[in-house]
């Protein structure tokens, strides 16, 4: 009949004639197969760009270049991200973080523009890799120079008598009011002493920045003049001479923003500055801005006092470009002049600062003017030739200043340093100049800068004649150890003449092992031992570790010298990527033994980063002294894990914990390597995917000793499969994820198989099955509930693929496994309004009709499968049969039982699941006539229920490529549906 049947009606086309049919899978496979064809190009290589009518011939002839990963390439250099470094904010952050400048490296980013810095500046200081600018020093000079004393101020208050304006009505009278006022100060304003912290000083002055900014909003000149003097007078006051550096960062930084404001106000009233900005020839200067411009540096040069003069002038320096042609208005007639008044300053540290930000101003403005730097270099040499050592210089240090020598030498290295870099910059020849002029002197903090402030490559080159000024330096002014570590610093980063390598090492620690004071000592250590790792051999770095050690192990030095040491180990991983040589050391691995707590966990990672790190991602080791190092640093890191620990953190330990595993290998000494995989479930067994890891690892070696042996066991390597899978079966049940078990069951019973281990192949599997009934319908992922349905279902449709080579029982029957399956499926709680449970009772329609052919698709070497143990055996195929039909009609009795469920959702899962059934019933089954009835029923059911067009599409196409007699007559009556 042409009409469709009643859903009610849909187990009726079922009986026992559900007889599979005859297959041939070879020739099913190949019919099947796609036919490839050859690719031309690599799908990953770039496509050949067209060519370009205006492309001239060169360019149209360029061939396309396919992309080439290089095995030892970066992640972050993965040319399919582009460039990391102009794509990634954050790391572009990094790279222009002036903060990061320290340590070891001299390279600097760019300065931060301001609107109070040329262009001319940036483009001859800024953009140096080793020029540090301004900005760069300004934290570590805060951060560096604090005082817990009370520091003295004095606040001026506004008398009454001047908070009144005269009106004013002519811009002469204008000007006239405001030179009054400013001349009126000392009468007009009263002033108290007041003691400040630090904290409330630092408050004070950034007060007096908002002041001064909200005074030019309003427009109010004079007192922003008047604040910005109040500024520069406080630089005159040493009384607490540590905080010193810090005042000066902070008062020029409230200079430059007066100097700022002023510049823009000239530069906005002057009509040669186009939209741009672009400056315009010195003769198109309109006279008012000229005017401007002198009315400003008239109010500076009446200000009474040298100091504030001086710091004023110098902060509008850049304002005298408004007034080229004028007599001594150039840049350097003024600079020089300004220079030449820094001498009339009496207090030698406010003197070398004034010059400071002179030289820092005129930078901005005349890069290339130098020769003041130099004399005022030279001046600072000449007064502390003069006075350092003398009895009242030194009574002033101690009773006014409260500072030690060696204190007060060091507020002086902030200016030196900003001095002698800028007299370096770019001029190598002036180091030995600079060397001969500090012979004259002897002070070891200039000695200090010299070095610091050289390129590293001109510093290597004269270091046997800096280690002999060391020797002679003073210690009084500045520690011997730091001297030697700063030139430690330049040796690293430099590289001397061959020929003077090991003269210098030996030069430097014959006076610095004399060293009584342990500190000292490791201070120079922690720098030199780079020294030896980039430019010796392991003998010298060897010969250093153990004078290190030496050292640090007298009255048990090294408990408190812990991050020193760090940071030598720290340094020694990252320059030998040989393990094999680091731990032939004698010294090396004694000196892990030191660590304890949280450092001894750092150095375990770092060193598990060492062996784990991509220049060494393809080596693997079977050195027992390396193993037993890194396995015992590995457990280290291991315990240090705990349940209060970041995911993050977890995570990435335990990367490098399974880095560590892979890595290790044995060859065919697979004994040692089993023997390893007991030592690391021993001793890192608290990670799941370090478990995970080591399963899959001795499955693994089953597979290669199977392969070692060519498929034929003997005696001992059938011991030795069995011991393996002994421990995956021991290991995997304490796993705490029931998937990870198992898919690792799973994975065990079929190299379990493949090595001719039945009976533990028969184990893994009703492990299993038995597990099975432990997966919970809904899972907790990332924070979010969700249900387990379909990776139960896929994991039971390959578990069954297994079952198809594994063989009958001689006791327990042909299928006992397959019936133990069906029971736990029938019995498992599948959640209401999912069709999980049809799906995987579907799925053994086609395990039991590849049981029903005289040849499995598939087999197992050297295992007899159930083709073979039940060769034309009538009970077994009957029994097959049997589970068949009862199968299908548990699945057409629960379809029929959920039409009834209003959800579209449910409908649509219904169909799939019968459209999957009628395709396993025209292509496994003997079509009967009544087996083809239940095809038309269940592919009705489906097409009513809303299967997918394209799937009923080739459904029908499949049918009508059927060979026999019910084919056509079934795909005709199909298509009438």
């Amino acid at each position: 009949s042409d009409q469709s049947p009643q859903t009610e009606d849909l187990s009726m086309g079922v009986s026992s004639d559900w007889v599979p049919a005859q297959r041939n899978y070879a020739a099913e496979q190949k019919a099947g197969a796609l036919r490839g064809v050859d690719a031309p190009n690599h799908p990953l290589s770039e496509a050949p760009k067209p060519e370009s009518r205006a492309s001239t011939p060169m360019l149209a002839s360029k061939p396309s270049t396919p992309v080439v990963l290089s095995p030892m390439m970066s992640p972050l250099s993965n040319p399919l991200s582009g460039d990391p470094l102009s794509s990634d904010p954050l790391s572009s952050a990094v790279l222009n973080d002036p903060l990061l400048g320290g340590g070891l490296k001299k390279e600097t980013s760019k300065p931060i523009s301001s609107n109070n810095t040329s262009s001319s500046s940036s483009a001859t200081m800024g953009t140096s890799d080793s020029f540090v600018p301004w900005s760069a020093m300004k934290p570590g000079i805060l951060q560096t120079y604090t005082t817990d004393e009370q520091i003295g101020i004095q606040v001026t208050f506004m008398n009454a008598a001047a908070q009144g304006k005269p009106k004013t009505t002519t811009v002469a009278d204008k000007v006239k009011s405001r030179v009054e006022q400013l001349d009126q100060t000392e009468e007009n304003e009263v002033k108290e002493n007041m003691m400040m912290t630090q904290k409330d000083y630092v408050a004070h002055i950034e007060t007096l920045h908002s002041d001064l900014i909200a005074a030019w909003d309003a427009e109010e000149r004079v007192k922003s003049l008047k604040l910005s003097i109040q500024c520069a007078k406080l630089l005159n006051d040493t009384n607490v001479a540590k905080f010193y550096p810090s005042k000066f960062v902070l008062v020029t930084e409230i200079l430059d923003t007066f100097g700022r404001l002023v510049y823009e106000r000239i530069k906005r009233r002057s009509t040669a500055f186009d939209a741009s900005g672009a400056k315009a020839q010195s003769n198109e200067l309109t006279e008012i801005a000229k005017e401007t411009c002198r009315n400003w540096f008239y109010k500076i040069a009446s200000i009474r006092e040298l100091l504030p003069r001086l710091f004023v002038e110098m902060a509008i320096i850049r304002c005298y470009e408004f007034l080229q042609g004028d007599p001594h208005t150039d840049f350097k007639s003024v600079i020089d002049r300004l220079s030449d008044m820094c001498r009339g300053i009496g207090n030698p540290l406010v003197q070398i600062y004034a010059r400071t930000y002179l030289v820092r101003k005129g930078q901005e403005v005349m890069p290339s003017h130098r020769t003041y730097i130099m004399s005022a270099f030279d001046d600072f040499l000449y007064i502390q030739q003069q006075h350092t050592d003398t009895e009242r210089f030194l009574r002033q240090l101690k009773e006014e200043m409260r500072v030690t020598k060696q204190e007060y030498l060091g507020l002086y290295s902030p200016a030196l340093e900003w001095l002698l870099q800028c007299i370096a910059h770019g001029s190598s020849e002036a180091l030995e100049g600079i060397i001969e002029k500090y012979k004259q002197s002897r002070n070891a903090v200039v000695l200090n800068h010299i070095i610091s402030s050289f390129h590293p490559s001109y510093v290597a080159t004269h270091a046997l004649s800096l280690t002999a000024l060391i020797r002679e330096a003073d210690a009084e002014a500045y520690p011997k150890h730091q001297l030697y570590r700063t030139l430690g610093i330049n040796l690293v980063l430099g590289s001397p003449p061959r020929d003077q390598v090991l003269p210098i090492l030996n030069d430097v620690w014959r006076v610095v092992k004399k060293f009584t004071n342990v500190d000292e000592y490791i201070a120079v250590a922690e720098v030199f031992i780079e020294y030896p790792l980039k430019h010796c051999s392991q003998k010298e770095v060897n010969i250093l570790l153990s004078d290190i050690m030496a050292h640090v192990s007298q009255d048990k030095a090294y408990e408190r010298l812990q991050p020193q040491l760090q940071s030598i180990v720290f340094k020694v991983l990252s320059n030998f990527h040989d393990f094999e040589v680091l731990v032939a050391m004698d010294n090396f691995l004694p000196m892990l033994d030191l660590f304890t707590g949280e450092h001894q966990v750092q150095v375990a990672r770092a060193l598990l980063e060492a062996f784990t790190s991509k220049a060494n991602i393809h080596d693997t080791t079977s050195d027992p002294l390396i193993i037993s190092t890194v396995l015992g640093m590995a457990k280290i890191l291991h315990d240090s894990m705990n349940t209060l620990s970041f995911q993050d953190e977890v995570r990435q330990v335990t990367h490098l914990l399974i880095s560590f595993i892979r890595r290790v290998d044995f060859g065919r000494d697979v004994e040692k390597q089993l023997n390893f995989y007991v030592d690391c479930r021993a001793a890192l067994g608290n990670f799941d995917q370090v478990k995970q890891r080591l399963v899959l690892g001795v499955c693994s070696l089953a597979m290669k000793t199977l392969q070692l042996v060519k498929g034929k066991h003997n005696k001992k390597t059938s011991a030795f499969v069995r011991a393996c899978m002994a421990y995956c079966y021991i290991t995997t049940p304490s796993m705490e994820d029931v998937f990870t078990r198992l898919h690792l069951y799973l994975v065990s019973a079929s190299v379990s198989l493949m090595n001719q281990s039945l009976t533990q192949a028969e184990s893994f599997l009703k492990a299993s099955i038995t597990l099975v009934q432990e997966v919970p319908p809904m899972l907790e992922v990332d924070n979010q509930v969700r249900s387990t349905e379909e990776q139960l279902v896929l994991y039971l449709q390959e578990f069954l693929s297994l079952l198809v080579v594994v063989p009958g029982h001689a006791d327990h029957g042909p299928l006992y496994l397959v019936k133990g399956l069906l029971k736990v499926v029938r019995e498992y709680p599948w959640e209401k309004g999912t069709t999980g449970k049809l799906r995987v009772l579907s799925s053994t329609i086609p395990l039991f009709s590849a049981y029903y052919q005289t040849e499995l698709p598939y087999h197992v070497d050297k295992v007899e499968a159930n083709d073979t143990l039940y060769y034309d055996d009538s009970d077994f195929k009957a029994e097959v049969v049997t589970l068949i039909n009862s199968v299908i009609e548990e699945v057409l009795e629960d379809v029929a039982k959920a039409q009834g469920d209003p959800d579209p959702a449910m409908q649509k899962k219904l169909a799939r699941v019968a459209l999957d059934l009628f395709n396993l019933t025209v292509s496994g089954a003997e079509l009967t006539p009544k087996s083809a009835t239940l095809a038309v029923n269940l592919f009705t059911l489906a097409k009513k229920n809303g299967a997918d067009a394209a799937y009923l599409r080739s459904s029908i196409t499949y049918v009508e490529g059927l060979k026999g007699k019910l084919p056509p007559e079934l795909a005709k009556k199909l298509r009438t549906l």
